[in-house]
């Protein structure tokens, strides 16, 4: 399982997201007002849990919880890795695939 698998399943992306705006359940998905942009407007971003990614109509960041850290902290994707494997204690040095 590569690193990004790796971080992807053990971090649940409704919970991580949840950190920093409230989020509520709507059928099999969960809607929020986007960290990322700060929205106003009455176009949701929207968590699909089934297959770990999120999607926001207003600002039209999307993706998995590598995506959302890196929009949300205006960084790489590769810093957005590392911070969430680093929270998952992962050993980025012992990766052959991060190396």
């Amino acid at each position: 399982m590569s690193l990004q698998q790796e971080v992807i399943r053990r971090l649940d992306i409704v919970d991580y997201i949840g950190r920093f705006t409230d989020v509520h359940l709507t059928g099999n998905n969960y809607i929020c007002r986007c960290p990322i942009h700060g929205s106003v407007e009455n176009k949701p971003m929207t968590i699909y849990p089934h297959n770990q990614s999120y999607y926001c109509f207003a600002c039209e960041s999307g993706g998995n919880i590598i995506n959302f850290v890196a929009d949300l902290e205006h960084t790489t994707y590769r810093a957005a890795l590392e911070k969430l494997a680093v929270e998952c204690n992962l050993n980025l040095e012992s990766n052959e695939e991060y190396q």
